[in-house]
């Protein structure tokens, strides 16, 4: 029986922890420019280098342009991958080297729009306006499990949040010097809120993995700058918002990328050039650039949820009322 017992705990332990990786762990986000774990509206004219991944609709009142530079990011399944409806207002899908686009529901276009390879959608297609230079294919699946996404987004960025910093934050005026030595991972706690005009320096060293947890529950970046030295990269870095309800950027480049699974995004100018993880994005009008898509290596989360730890509690203390019962007979 103590065996049973022990083996089921490590059962329900084993199960806890369904997203612990070795490496980079951004899991099905990897390699995206743009995951959002929600809608993603945008009103002006956008352009992503890279590809990009939506749970929910997608819409762009203005002209859309998905370039997937290629070495962008891999591998990438497709172009555009949306859960809900894509919406369009023209522009083009340049996806020559990858599947395509996929969308759950419906597509539909106000202006020319062309997709330079295979468009694969489960609901109705408004085709007057698109121009697929590949095969349609009507009620294909989306090649990502958006719910599984969002559960394992949310543990990273929370395990992220728990870590331990061991690099130095000092601020003087609006410049923000962040400086760790020694150490293969990197983590600093930047106290959020409004950051207006800020200058943001990063010393770590080179092939170190940068975690920057950012607290607070809104937060904005205006006309500032991100700047590495060290050895260290844009490519090693990322930005963790575990509390953000609102993430905006104003007129800035976020070199470096973006975890923000909770957090409804704005970039309005500018342009995030890594990953953009967000809970949603809307109005926004920033450029997504590709060229710093994250490579650092991140710790796995292994933090199993509270009920987890309830039940596996509650199955060693059953063990141990029966174990009890048995030595009274």
């Amino acid at each position: 029986m103590k065996r049973i017992c022990l083996f089921s705990a490590a059962i329900l332990l084993a199960a806890a922890v369904p997203y612990a990786q070795a490496g980079t762990s951004l899991g099905l986000a990897s390699g995206y420019n743009v995951f959002v774990l929600g809608a993603y509206a945008t009103p002006g004219s956008t352009d992503i280098q890279g590809s990009v991944a939506v749970e929910g609709s997608f819409t762009a009142t203005g002209s859309l342009s998905v370039n997937e530079v290629p070495g962008s990011g891999s591998p990438l399944p497709a172009g555009i991958v949306v859960g809900g409806s894509l919406s369009l207002a023209g522009g083009q899908l340049d996806n020559t080297n990858a599947g395509g686009a996929y969308v759950g529901q419906n597509v539909s276009s106000s202006s020319y729009f062309n997709f330079e390879h295979n468009l694969n959608y489960g609901g109705t297609l408004n085709g007057s306006n698109i121009q697929v230079d590949g095969s349609y294919n009507v009620a294909s699946p989306t090649p990502i499990n958006f719910s599984a996404a969002a559960t394992a987004l949310t543990q990273l960025s929370t395990s992220l949040e728990g870590l331990t910093a061991n690099g130095s934050v000092v601020v003087n005026g609006s410049t923000y010097t962040l400086t760790a030595s020694g150490c293969t991972l990197c983590v600093f706690d930047l106290t959020g809120g409004s950051f207006v005009g800020s200058a943001i320096n990063i010393s770590a060293p080179s092939g170190a993995t940068v975690v920057v947890d950012v607290s607070g529950g809104s937060d904005s970046f205006t006309s500032g700058s991100i700047n590495y030295s060290g050895g260290v990269t844009a490519n090693d870095t990322i930005f963790n918002f575990n509390a953000a309800t609102t993430l905006t950027t104003n007129s800035m480049t976020i070199y470096g990328s973006i975890l923000a699974p909770h957090a409804a995004f704005t970039g309005t100018n500018g342009s995030v050039d890594g990953e953009l993880i967000a809970g949603s994005v809307t109005g926004e009008t920033a450029e997504l650039e590709s060229g710093d898509i994250f490579s650092g290596n991140l710790p796995p989360a292994v933090a199993p949820e509270p009920a987890t730890w309830l039940l596996m509690a509650t199955a060693l203390l059953a063990c141990s009322v029966i174990r009890a019962r048995k030595a009274r007979v």
